[in-house]
């Protein structure tokens, strides 16, 4: 259970950097339509983690 909660932890973190590097590079905090590029990846392996997909299936 403790190894659940810190990887769905980690995946919120990433969440949040994800749109905090979104608002830095482009003056909006819309995650609805990730503009950056790295903004895009971060967020696309936050949610692979929140969903347990193949390589986040700790």
């Amino acid at each position: 259970a403790t190894k659940y909660f810190l990887v769905q932890a980690a995946a919120s973190t990433l969440v949040l950097f994800s749109s905090m590097t979104n608002a830095w590079h482009t003056g909006q905090w819309d995650i609805t339509q990730l503009t950056h590029p790295t903004s895009c990846l971060i967020m696309t392996a936050a949610i692979s983690m929140k969903l347990g997909l193949v390589p986040f299936h700790f």
